[in-house]
C-alpha cells in the first residue's frame, strides 16, 4: 500500500470513530440552557425547565457507559442528583454523584446482578417532577442483569451460553432475555413511573431498533413468551437450558405471568428516546457519499457484465466471459445433484461431517426447524441439516476395533437391523444437530464397549436414524435419496440408510456436486440471456448421472422394525431426549421394542 492510499484509508477511519465518540454525541445532545435541561438530538427536542425539576437522576448500561456518563456530568454538572451506570470492568469508580459499576461483557455474572439491582431502585425511587436520563450502549444487554423470580444468574447466563454457540442472532438474543428479566424489553421505563424519562441511545445493531438495543429497557417490546420459547426450539436448544428457564417461558406463554409493555403501554407516556449514534452515522463520516457510489443489489444469476482485465490477464479467461452474480456452494450443490424443483429426492453428504439436505417447493408450518433455509436458483427453498459426528465418528469406532472399511460394511449386512434393541449415542465431538455441548459416547440396552459388531451397527444406524427424525421438520419425505462424498461408496451403509427413510438410496458419479452446479447455474443464466432459456430439468438431465449400478432398496423387513410404535426409533429419540435432561429412562421403550421384535 503506497503512502497516498494508507493516509486516506487513516484518515477515513479518524473520521468515522470520531463521529460516534460516546463523549462527543451526549455533549451535543445534552445542556442547560437558562432555566432548562435541553435534550438535542436528530429528530428529537425536548425541554424541561429547571425550576420544575425535583431531582435528576442518571442511569445506564453498556460498553461506552464511562464515556457517555462523564459527558453527561459535564453537561449538567450540580443539577445530577445521583445515579448509577454498569461499565465493563476497569471503568468502574465513583464521579461527583454517580457511581459507575463493573459489570460483565458478553456473558451476565453476580456483577451484572449487582448493577442492575442498584439501577433499579434509583429507578423505583424516582417520582413525581423527576427526570432520569438514562445513556444506553451496546453491550448493556449483558452488563443489566436482573434474572426473573425462579431463575438463577447462573441459570439464566447457561442460558446465553448456549444461544451464543448455537450462534442466535441479537433478535433470538433479546428475544429471550426480555423474558428472563426484571429490567428489559421496556420493564425500566414501567420501574420509572411517574418520573420522566429520557433514553440516549447508542446503536451497534443493524436496524437501529431501540428495542433490540441493550434489549430496549426503555422500549416497548414487540416480542412475547412464545416468540422466545420459538428461537429457543429454533436453535434446537429448548431442552437444553435450565429446565427452571423453560418452566417460566411455559408460565408466561400460557399466560400466568404478565408480559412486558408493548406500544400502548401507559408506562411510554413519559418516555422520550433519542438515537444519538448509529454504524451509519461512522459510514457517512468515513466516506460521505458512499451508499450512492455502491451498485444496486441485484438478483441472484443476473449477468453483471464481462470479466475484468485482470482475470483475462491473471488466469487466461476470454474477454468475452460474462460474468453471474454467484450463490453458496449449498446451493449450487442442490443444482449439481439435480435435486432443483424435485422435492422428492434428497441427498445425503457423508464427509467429515454428515449433512441431510433437499429442495423445499414451500416453506413448511411452525417456527421449529434444525438446520439451515438457503433460497434456491428457481428462487424457492431448501433446508440443510448438519451432523458434526460424521465420518470422524465412524472412523473412530471402525479403528477401535481394528477393522478396515470392507469389514464394516460386512458386518452392517451381517448383523439385524435394530440391533437388538441397543443403542450408541455417538458424541465424540460436541454435536451440532441435536446440540450436544459435553462429548462423550452414551451407549443403552446392555451394548458393551467390547462389542465390535454390535458398536459398528449402532454407530451407523444412529446416524442415519438422527438424520430421519431431525429432518422431519421439513414435512416431506423423500422417494429416492442420493447419497454423496467418501461414505457413499460403503454398501453396508447405504442399506442402514435406505432401510432407515424407507427410500431408494442411489450415489453419483460426480463428487464436485457444488462446483459443477456453479457450472449449471452459469450456463442458465448465459441461455436465458441470450434467447435460448433451459428449464433446470433438461440442463439437469443432461449432466447430472447417478451411479444406475448403485440403487440399494429398502428391506420391509427392516424397515418396519425402525417404524413400528415400539421401533427403533421411538427408541433412539428416548435415549436421546434422556441423554439432553429431556425425558426419562428410556429403559421401558428398550423393553417395549424386544418385546415386539423379540428374534431381533
Amino acid at each position: 500500500m503506497n503512502p497516498p492510499e494508507k493516509v486516506r484509508l487513516l484518515g477515513s477511519f479518524g473520521a468515522a470513530v470520531e463521529a460516534v465518540d460516546p463523549a462527543r454525541l451526549v455533549a451535543n445532545a445534552l445542556r442547560v440552557e437558562g432555566d432548562a435541561v435541553v435534550l438535542d438530538a436528530p429528530g428529537v427536542r425536548a425541554a424541561i425547565p429547571l425550576s420544575s425539576l425535583r431531582k435528576i437522576h442518571l442511569v445506564g448500561a453498556g460498553k461506552a457507559g464511562r464515556a457517555m456518563g462523564e459527558a453527561a456530568l459535564a453537561a449538567l454538572g450540580e443539577h445530577i442528583a445521583g445515579g448509577a451506570i454498569a461499565v465493563p470492568r476497569g471503568a468502574e469508580g465513583a464521579s461527583g454523584p454517580v457511581r459507575f459499576t463493573a459489570a460483565s461483557h458478553p456473558i451476565p455474572d453476580i456483577f451484572s446482578l449487582a448493577a442492575a439491582r442498584e439501577i433499579l431502585s434509583v429507578m423505583e425511587s424516582a417520582g413525581k417532577g423527576d427526570l432520569v436520563i438514562a445513556l444506553v450502549s451496546g453491550g448493556g444487554s449483558a452488563m443489566l442483569s436482573a434474572p426473573a423470580a425462579g431463575i438463577t444468574v447462573e441459570g439464566k447466563a447457561e442460558t446465553f451460553r448456549l444461544l451464543l454457540r448455537a450462534g442466535a442472532d441479537i433478535a433470538a438474543f433479546n428475544a429471550v432475555r426480555k423474558h428472563l428479566s426484571e429490567v428489559k424489553g421496556g420493564l425500566l421505563a414501567r420501574a420509572a413511573q411517574p418520573a420522566t424519562v429520557w433514553a440516549l441511545l447508542l446503536s451497534d445493531v443493524p436496524g437501529d431498533d431501540p428495542s433490540v438495543i441493550a434489549s430496549g429497557p426503555f422500549s416497548p417490546d414487540p416480542t412475547t413468551y412464545a416468540d422466545a420459547i420459538g428461537v429457543l426450539e429454533r436453535y434446537g436448544i429448548y431442552y437444553a437450558v435450565p429446565s427452571a428457564v423453560r418452566r417460566h417461558l411455559f408460565e408466561g406463554a400460557a399466560g400466568d405471568l404478565p408480559e412486558t409493555p408493548k406500544p400502548d403501554d401507559p408506562a411510554f407516556l413519559g418516555t422520550t428516546s433519542a438515537l444519538l449514534g448509529t454504524n451509519r452515522t461512522a459510514m457517512d463520516a468515513a466516506a460521505p457519499g458512499l451508499q450512492q457510489r455502491l451498485p444496486c443489489l441485484v438478483a441472484k444469476d443476473d449477468r453483471v457484465g464481462r470479466v475484468s482485465a485482470y482475470m483475462v490477464k491473471r488466469f487466461g479467461f476470454n474477454p468475452e466471459t460474462e460474468v453471474i452474480v454467484g450463490s453458496g456452494d449449498n446451493p449450487c450443490s442442490l443444482v449439481g445433484l439435480g435435486l432443483i424443483g424435485n422435492p422428492n429426492l434428497h441427498a445425503i453428504s457423508l464427509g467429515t461431517s454428515d449433512t441431510c439436505f433437499g429442495y423445499m417447493a414451500e416453506m413448511p408450518d411452525g417456527a421449529r426447524t434444525e438446520g439451515h433455509i438457503f433460497g434456491t436458483a428457481d428462487g424457492h427453498a431448501m433446508f440443510l441439516v448438519c451432523f458434526k459426528n460424521g465420518s470422524p465418528a465412524r472412523a473412530r469406532v471402525k479403528d477401535d476395533y481394528g477393522l478396515g472399511w470392507g469389514d464394516f460394511s460386512r458386518i452392517l449386512m451381517e448383523t439385524p437391523p435394530g440391533n437388538r434393541g441397543r443403542v450408541m449415542l455417538p458424541y465424540f465431538m460436541p454435536e451440532i444437530t441435536p446440540l450436544v455441548l459435553n462429548p462423550g459416547v452414551r451407549r443403552f440396552g446392555g451394548l458393551a464397549a467390547a462389542d465390535a459388531a454390535g458398536n459398528i451397527r449402532a454407530v451407523a444406524e444412529a446416524q442415519a436414524m438422527a438424520m430421519y427424525l431431525h429432518s422431519a421438520w421439513v414435512g416431506k419425505r423423500p422417494d429416492r435419496i442420493l447419497v454423496t462424498a467418501g461414505g457413499s461408496g460403503n454398501h453396508g451403509l447405504l442399506t442402514v440408510m435406505a432401510d432407515v427413510f424407507r427410500a431408494e438410496v442411489q450415489t453419483m458419479e460426480v463428487k464436485e456436486s457444488a462446483a459443477l452446479g456453479a457450472a449449471l447455474r452459469a450456463a442458465h443464466a448465459w441461455l436465458k440471456g441470450h434467447g435460448s432459456a433451459a428449464g433446470w430439468n433438461e440442463l439437469c438431465n443432461a449432466v447430472v448421472k447417478p451411479g444406475a449400478d448403485r440403487v440399494v432398496k429398502p428391506s420391509a423387513d427392516a424397515s418396519r422394525r425402525y417404524h413400528a410404535p415400539n421401533g427403533l426409533l421411538a427408541v433412539y429419540e428416548a435415549c436421546e431426549r434422556f441423554a439432553l435432561g429431556a425425558g426419562p429412562d428410556p429403559e421401558e421403550k428398550i423393553r417395549a421394542f424386544r418385546g415386539a421384535f423379540p428374534a431381533a
